[in-house]
């Protein structure tokens, strides 16, 4: 492969590693105030108002601006995949994912301008493990943390 093609190729393949880290796709999106939840089986889940079947889809919450302020996934009305929450400007603010109902996973944070400022790993509901990089607001490493397991 040419160098130019190689150079290609790594900017595509970035690009779509990080389109797949801060988007969503579902068949439906609908807001909080078209869910409720409850925990009917000892489990909670979001419900699609008048329903009885777990949602599955995107619930999303809203700004009065009409900028999202987040979206998240679920399957069978439990948080499973990714959720993104953002400032009221637009710009991301963390990106991170479910895994039934707990906050685990990788996670990026982002400052209000839209820079990275930190990523790691949560386990257990947004408990951080393992190694954590924290960035200034002009993206220079401050300093790196190992959470432990």
């Amino acid at each position: 492969m040419t160098t130019l093609i190689k150079l290609l190729f790594i900017i595509c393949f970035a690009s779509s590693v990080q389109a797949q880290q801060t988007s969503i796709s579902a068949e439906e999106e609908i807001s909080m105030s078209q869910a409720n939840a409850s925990a009917k089986d000892g489990t909670y889940r979001y419900y699609k108002n008048g329903e009885d079947k777990g949602f599955t889809g995107i619930l999303y919450t809203k700004y009065d601006n009409g900028n999202y302020l987040t979206r998240q996934e679920y399957k069978d009305g439990l948080g499973e995949g990714t959720w993104i929450n953002y400032w009221p400007n637009g710009n991301l603010k963390e990106v991170g994912t479910y895994q039934k109902n707990k906050v685990e996973g990788p996670i990026k944070k982002y400052n209000q301008n839209g820079n990275l400022i930190a990523k790691g790993h949560y386990k257990d509901w947004r408990i951080r493990v393992g190694l954590w990089t924290y960035y200034d607001d002009n993206g220079n490493l401050i300093k790196t943390e190992d959470y432990g397991t």
